[in-house]
């Protein structure tokens, strides 16, 4: 453990939150610093890291405090730049700082500060942007930030969610209904306004599309593709959807929007459910 905290990264994302028992399960609330902490295992860069935190607190607020005004203790020997190419700082168990390269791997900490101005809408989380449907039992959300298909999966993962699954045609018309809901009128045009990607892939096997929950689109209840679609010849080996609620198989590498699905238990704490 004193190595994993030795290699601890410091990413700050701050934004706001009601009460304590109303917030997310994997953050703990501690008094001394008025917020939230979450200690994540799995190492990531200083971009991904922070692009977690981000995503897991809903706002990202920079308060551009000079670091000379932060009371820190560097370790010895730093900061020293090496190669001039370390920009970022790391957090030892002595509670003593260092720099480091952002593309090194390390696990970090995310931080949510105390706010009692916002509170948990119906979906389980802080973010209007989802909605509840009661013909399936779940939460949805478009979101108009286009993304490649894993930093998709991991903004969905942040809030709790999965790419979207489609198990059956009430559904499919509940999806093709978020585009014209959610996509503003005078959005600039970043990726296709009708594709958005879903939680299906075919693994790169060319054929045998699963979901994320392991399923065959047959299994899972819904499997209607769009003409030509999908296409064996080409290199789009992730699942979408078209605003009609059509299948359609995209590149995983292109950014596109994206629709993420949630139970509205999801990041609650067993004794609220």
């Amino acid at each position: 453990m004193g190595d994993i905290f030795f290699k601890l990264q410091i990413i700050v994302c701050l934004a706001s939150t009601a009460l304590c028992h109303e917030f997310r399960c994997d953050y703990e609330y501690d008094a001394d610093v008025d917020g939230w902490l979450k200690f994540h295992m799995i190492p990531a860069t200083w971009h991904d890291a922070r692009l977690r935190c981000h995503l897991e607190d809903l706002h990202f607020i920079i308060t551009g405090v000079p670091l000379s005004e932060i009371p820190i203790t560097w370790a010895n020997d730093e900061p020293d730049n090496l190669f001039n190419n370390e920009s970022c700082l790391f957090l030892n168990p002595d509670r003593n700082v260092g720099d480091m390269d952002c593309t090194e791997t390390r696990p970090y900490v995310c931080y949510k500060n105390y706010d009692d101005e916002e509170s948990i809408g119906e979906c389980g989380i802080m973010d209007d942007d989802y909605f509840f449907s009661n013909k399936t039992g779940s939460c949805y959300k478009f979101h108009t930030i286009p993304r490649s298909y894993s930093r998709a999966v991991m903004a969905c993962a942040a809030e709790g969610g999965y790419l979207a699954i489609i198990n059956t045609k009430t559904e499919a018309k509940i999806i093709a209904s978020s585009f014209s809901h959610s996509l503003p009128s005078q959005m600039s045009k970043l990726c296709p306004e009708d594709e958005a990607y879903m939680g299906f892939s075919d693994w790169n096997e060319h054929g045998e599309w699963l979901t994320f929950h392991g399923e065959s689109l047959q299994k899972a209840g819904y499997s209607k593709w769009y003409s030509g679609d999908p296409n064996y010849h080409s290199m789009k080996h992730c699942g979408g959807v078209d605003s009609a609620g059509l299948l359609i198989s995209l590149n995983c590498d292109t950014p596109h929007y994206f629709i993420c699905e949630k139970d509205p238990e999801s990041l609650l704490c067993d004794e609220e459910k």
